[in-house]
């Protein structure tokens, strides 16, 4: 079973996007740099995306925003601030569906 040390947390693309505002939208550019983003893919079809920044439903710092997907389609609502533990449990179930 997968657990959220499987989870490989890149730089968000808006982060990246980030890097090339404009000097007057400096403080947007600011909330989004820090963000990340890890998606993952389970055997039986079922998937998660997991975002960590503050201008998602995350603090940027230990909740995450989440979105459960199925063959590779956003499958139900947005999680919004979702703890570490919250996170693997939705995981193993997902990966026991």
């Amino acid at each position: 079973m997968k657990t959220f040390q499987d989870l490989e947390f890149k730089k968000h693309h808006l982060a990246i996007e980030a890097e090339k505002f404009p000097p007057s939208c400096k403080d947007l550019a600011e909330r989004f740099k820090e963000a990340k983003h890890s998606v993952i893919e389970f055997d039986n079809g079922w998937g998660l995306s997991v975002i960590l920044g503050k201008c998602f439903y995350s603090n940027g710092i230990d909740t995450y925003e989440c979105a459960i997907s199925k063959n590779g389609r956003m499958d139900g609502d947005i999680l919004p601030y979702q703890t570490k533990e919250q996170v693997e449990s939705l995981m193993l179930d997902l990966q026991q569906r």
